[in-house]
């Protein structure tokens, strides 16, 4: 079928009740390289899926687009099996610190056989992010630089520091966590110019839970291991109790550290009172 004829498709059939809203759903972090198809543009665009849900997902790329616009990409996972999704995007915002547009799609189906595939996909890759499986399930993957669109969750574990210069190192508590930074509670200022070395251990009780509330239906995982990232303090100081909390951003983490953050969000997400796929 090609693209048109898709989007003919898609154009005349209604979305299913409930579609239009992308919270009613459970939205995977994928960061996966797509090739983005557009009516009336020969080449593919390139882009970066960012997070993929039932109703829709978010799309990083540095060509301008319209709202409204039809769009379609495929996803090949590891057993081969092709998934084509088409829509339309719904919001659009340019940051000017990476020249890079976020785009907002939502999805359009013929029927709920189409959502179901795409809600077994999603499933699929939550498993494999919480077994911490480091290879990705997706092709073509790829981790971005600007890692600032990763899901936050609230926390609290102990972050070991060590500054170039200083002769010992200093601990603070972490207060909040993304694959792309922290924020932490501290009883001293961190200097922006300091490329701190961060060391800590997620907690591993998060894994415990997760299994104890889906009831063993997901695979048990290879604990959290004590991981290191440089990280770097950003402007701003919040007072609290006698002491600041900071924003940290981490220096190109590797992509098992971006894996193992990812596997512990999704985790922390499954047990608070996130919307669930049905």
């Amino acid at each position: 079928m090609t693209f048109f004829s898709a989007q003919n498709r898609a154009t005349q059939a209604p979305l299913p009740a409930g579609s239009g809203n992308r919270r009613t759903y459970y939205r995977q972090p994928i960061y996966s390289t797509i090739n983005l198809r557009i009516p009336g543009v020969r080449a593919p665009i390139v882009a970066t899926l960012v997070d993929l849900s039932g109703g829709g997902c978010l799309i990083n790329t540095r060509t301008m687009l319209q709202e409204r616009y039809p769009v379609q990409f495929d996803l090949v996972n590891a057993a081969e099996a092709k998934l084509t999704l088409t829509g339309r995007i719904r919001k659009a915002r340019y940051t000017r610190t990476d020249h890079t547009f976020h785009y907002g799609v939502e999805f359009s189906f013929l029927d709920e056989t189409e959502r179901e595939e795409l809600l077994r996909f999603i499933s699929h890759e939550q498993r494999r992010t919480l077994t911490g499986r480091v290879e990705s399930t997706i092709r073509s993957a790829s981790y971005p630089r600007d890692l600032r669109n990763h899901h936050r969750v609230d926390t609290s574990f102990p972050v070991q520091c060590n500054v170039s210069g200083l002769s010992h190192p200093f601990v603070v508590d972490a207060v909040d966590v993304s694959a792309g930074g922290m924020r932490v509670l501290t009883g001293r200022i961190l200097r922006q110019e300091w490329a701190i070395e961060l060391r800590f251990t997620l907690p591993n009780d998060v894994l415990r839970k997760v299994r104890q509330f889906a009831g063993g239906n997901i695979a048990k995982g290879h604990p959290f291991n004590e991981m290191s990232v440089t990280g770097q303090a950003l402007p701003g100081l919040t007072p609290a109790n006698a002491q600041f909390i900071q924003r940290l951003t981490f220096h190109r983490p590797n992509p098992h550290t971006i894996s193992e953050l990812q596997r512990f969000v999704n985790a922390v997400r499954l047990l608070v009172a996130e919307p669930r796929q049905n």
